[in-house]
């Protein structure tokens, strides 16, 4: 029960930080025990995000992910974007499924990669997602293009924290602690 609990505050952490709005609070334990028991552990934040968060340690197969999915696409619209945080990841033919185009906006994350948020971690440097604008006037500035950029694949974990996508041509800036230098900036570019 801890374990699911620190996933559901990692999760509302992770939509807080995706500047969505109306992300509900962290329920206090007893009340998330009510939720746990109640089998209601979803969180929905219409029009924008459905979260599924799997309670019991099954497997989840492909007919069952689907399923959801579909279920989830039928009640909130094909748009609205769905993170599935499953006890493990999906073999390969659930991930060669997903890759299609109507899943773009399905997530899957491991209650293991959530028992923590990685953004607080010690050795994890800030990252901040630049706007359109802010964008366009860095590189502008340093008169360079994005592909001048290292890459940060969207595989990577703080990509997948922040929701950004292959294709999404999003740049990030990073700010790292060093006690020689201060603050240092790098900027990557997830193509």
């Amino acid at each position: 029960m801890d374990k699911l609990y620190n996933v559901y505050k990692t999760v509302l952490e992770m939509l807080n930080d995706r500047k969505l709005k109306d992300v509900p609070e962290l329920p206090d334990r007893s009340v998330f025990v009510k939720l746990y028991d109640d089998d209601n552990l979803d969180i929905v934040i219409e029009p924008d995000v459905y979260v599924f968060i799997l309670k019991n340690v099954q497997k989840y197969g492909k007919q069952e992910i689907l399923s959801k999915i579909h279920k989830i696409q039928d009640d909130h619209g094909e748009d609205i974007r769905i993170i599935m945080c499953l006890h493990e990841l999906p073999n390969t033919a659930i991930k060669q499924e997903l890759k299609q185009k109507q899943y773009y906006n399905v997530e899957i994350f491991t209650q293991k990669n959530l028992q923590f948020n990685i953004t607080k971690h010690v050795g994890c440097p800030k990252h901040i997602i630049l706007t359109d604008e802010e964008k366009k006037n860095f590189l502008a500035k340093n008169k360079i293009k994005e592909s001048n950029l290292s890459q940060l694949p969207s595989s990577d974990p703080i990509a997948k924290y922040y929701g950004i996508q292959q294709g999404s041509k999003t740049v990030v800036k990073i700010l790292r602690k060093s006690e020689a230098t201060g603050i240092t900036e790098a900027y990557r570019f997830v193509p």
